[in-house]
C-alpha cells in the first residue's frame, strides 16, 4: 500500500450523509496490517 493508495481510497455513504464507520474502520485496519508487514 502506498500514500497514492490512500489518498485514492474512496467510502461508499450507502445513500446517507458521511462515512460508514465499518468501512474506515476496515480500511484502517488494512493500513495498520500492511504498515506492520503484512500483504
Amino acid at each position: 500500500m502506498t500514500p497514492d493508495d490512500v489518498v485514492r481510497t474512496e467510502f461508499g455513504s450507502g445513500g446517507r450523509r458521511g462515512y460508514d464507520p465499518r468501512e474506515v474502520d476496515d480500511f484502517l485496519d488494512e493500513v495498520v496490517h500492511r504498515m506492520r508487514g503484512g500483504k
